[in-house]
C-alpha cells in the first residue's frame, strides 16, 4: 500500500498544480468563466518540465548533448568533481534506481557469490535423494544478499522440484505460524532478523541453552534440516545430540534433526483452551510454547466432549492416551494421508492450521499447539485435504454473478444518452448605461493585464456564457 500512497500524494500536488493555472489562466481573463487557453497550456508545459527534470537529475538522465546540425552542443555531464550538471543545473545526488535495478536484473548467476548458492542448492537437492526429502531451517544471516537477496533460499523448493521445503518463504500474513517460525530463527541464528513485533526474543545471540531450545521446536514442527553459517551455530550444532551433521558446502553446514517426524500419535490427550478467541492464540499460547516443561500437555481450540477444558493460565492435568503406530504418511501438495494401527488415539500433524482443511477417517482437525492441527482418528487410514468454506464460496458465486453480469450488459447494447444541457447560462446584455458602469468599476490591474494579453489573440466570435 506504501507505494500506492505516494502516488496518490504526488497525484495531488499535481491537482494542485492544475489548480493554480486554471486560476491564473481564468484572473488573466476577461471573462472568469473562459479562461486562457495559452496559460493553462503553459502551465502544464511548465509543470511537466519541472517534474521530468527533478526525477531525471539523480538518475542522471538528463540529455548530455544535443545537436544543432552539424553541431554538438554539450549540456551537462558529470564533472570532474562528482557532481552531475545540466545546463545551469547541478546536483551531488545520484539515484539508488539505476544500481538496484542492475544487481535485481542480473540474476542469480551474476553475482559473485553464485559459485556458492549454486553448491549448497546441489547439496540440499542430493540429501533430499540420499536422505529423504522435508523441510529445511536455515540459520538467518544478514549477507545472505550476496546471492542476490536475502531470501534467496526461500528457493529450495523450486530447485529441489518440491523435495526440500523451506521453513521462511511466505508473506508474513499467509500463515499464524509465522510468528514461531521467527522465535525459532531468534534461538538458531547468530544474527536473526527479528522482523515480527510483539515477540519475546532474547537480546543479542543465543546461547548453548537457548540453540537446544530452537532445536526441540524444529522437533516439534517437523523440520528434517538445520543449516548453520556462522562459526558459533555451527559449534553449537555439533554439540547436539538430535543433530547430526550430514553434509559440508563451502560456509554451510548441514544437520539432519532426529525424532522430528511430519505425523506422530500423542502420549497425552491434549487440554481445550476454552474462552480464547482466534485472534488471541498466539499470546495465549506463546508462554507454552518457550515453556518445555508444559509440554507434556498440549493446547487445543477445541476436540471431543472427552478431553478436559482448561482456561488460560491454568495447568492441566496429563491424561495418557494408547500407544499406536502410525504408518504410510503421504502428503501432496494441498493433501495428506495416513495410517493408525488403532483408531481413538489423537494424532499430531504437523502442518499449519487453516479452517479450509477437512478430515475423512477422523474427527477435527483442531487447532493445537503452536498452530498446528490433531485430529482423532476413527478409521485405521485418514485422509485430509484442503477443501472450501463459506468464503471461498460466497468469491466464486461473485466472481459468476460478475460474469454473468458483463455478459448481460454485453447483450444489452449501447445505451442511448440524452443530450448534455449547457453548464453555463448565456451573459445576458446590459439593460442600461448603470450596468456598463459597474463592469468598468470591476476593472482591476489583473483584467488589465488580460486586455493586453486579449491584444495578441484573435477574438472569438462565440457567444459569452456563465
Amino acid at each position: 500500500m506504501l507505494p500506492f500512497w505516494f502516488l496518490i500524494l504526488y497525484l495531488l500536488a499535481a491537482l494542485g498544480v492544475a489548480e493554480l493555472g486554471r486560476t491564473i489562466a481564468a484572473l488573466t481573463s476577461r471573462d472568469p468563466d473562459t479562461p486562457r487557453r495559452s496559460v493553462t497550456i503553459a502551465t502544464a508545459l511548465i509543470a511537466a518540465f519541472l517534474g521530468i527534470t527533478v526525477l531525471a537529475m539523480p538518475l542522471r538522465a538528463m540529455p548530455d548533448t544535443i545537436a544543432l546540425g552539424p553541431v554538438k552542443v554539450d549540456l551537462g555531464g558529470v564533472r570532474a568533481d562528482g557532481r552531475y550538471h545540466w545546463m545551469f543545473l547541478s546536483t551531488k545526488e545520484s539515484s539508488f534506481v539505476p544500481s538496484w535495478a542492475r544487481w535485481n536484473f542480473t540474476g542469480y548467476e551474476g553475482k559473485p557469490a553464485y559459485p556458492e548458492y549454486h553448491d549448497i542448492v546441489q547439496t540440499m537437492d542430493g540429501l533430499g535423494q540420499s536422505n529423504g526429502c522435508g523441510r529445511a531451517m536455515w540459520e538467518h544471516e544478514e549477507q545472505h544478499d550476496r546471492y542476490g537477496t536475502p531470501m534467496a533460499l526461500m528457493l529450495l523448493p523450486f530447485w529441489t522440484d518440491g523435495c526440500i521445503g523451506s521453513m521462511e518463504g511466505l508473506y508474513f500474513e499467509a500463515s499464524a505460524t509465522t510468528p514461531f517460525h521467527f522465535l525459532n530463527q531468534d534461538e538458531l541464528s547468530f544474527g536473526a532478523s527479528n522482523p515480527q513485533r510483539d515477540l519475546p526474543y532474547v537480546p543479542g545471540p543465543p546461547d548453548q541453552t537457548q540453540f537446544n531450545l530452537g532445536v526441540e521446536h524444529l522437533q516439534m514442527l517437523g523440520v528434517k534440516y538445520y543449516m548453520a553459517i556462522t562459526e558459533q551455530m555451527i559449534s553449537y550444532g555439533q554439540k547436539n545430540t538430535s543433530l547430526k551433521q550430514v553434509a559440508v558446502s563451502g560456509p554451510w553446514v548441514v544437520f539432519e534433526v532426529a525424532d522430528s517426524p511430519l505425523i506422530e500419535p500423542f502420549d497425552n490427550n491434549p487440554a481445550v483452551l476454552t474462552g480464547v478467541a482466534p485472534k488471541k492464540w498466539l499470546g495465549a499460547v506463546t508462554p507454552w510454547y518457550l515453556d518445555t516443561t508444559a509440554w507434556n500437555v498440549w493446547p487445543a481450540s477445541g476436540g471431543p466432549d472427552s478431553w478436559q477444558r482448561i482456561v488460560q493460565g491454568e495447568t492441566p492435568t496429563a491424561t495418557p492416551t494408547t500407544p499406536v503406530a502410525v504408518t504410510n504418511v503421504a502428503t501432496g501438495i494441498d493433501t495428506i494421508s495416513f495410517d493408525v494401527t488403532r483408531p481413538g488415539t489423537p494424532v499430531l500433524v504437523k502442518v499449519s492450521y487453516f479452517p479450509n482443511w477437512e478430515v475423512s477417517g477422523a474427527q477435527g482437525p483442531w487447532r493445537v499447539g503452536p498452530n498446528l492441527m490433531v485430529v482423532m482418528p476413527t478409521s485405521n487410514h485418514v485422509s485430509m485435504h484442503f477443501g472450501m468454506t463459506t468464503v471461498d464460496w460466497s468469491g466464486w458465486i461473485i466472481t459468476i454473478l460478475g460474469l454473468v453480469g458483463l455478459v448481460l450488459l454485453w447483450r444489452a447494447g449501447p445505451i442511448a444518452m440524452p443530450d448534455a444541457m449547457p453548464w453555463r447560462r448565456p451573459r445576458p446584455e446590459a439593460t442600461d448605461e448603470s450596468d456598463a458602469d459597474q463592469g468598468e468599476q470591476l476593472e482591476t490591474p489583473i483584467l488589465a493585464l488580460g486586455d493586453a494579453l486579449n491584444a495578441s489573440e484573435p477574438q472569438s466570435s462565440e457567444p459569452q456564457w456563465e
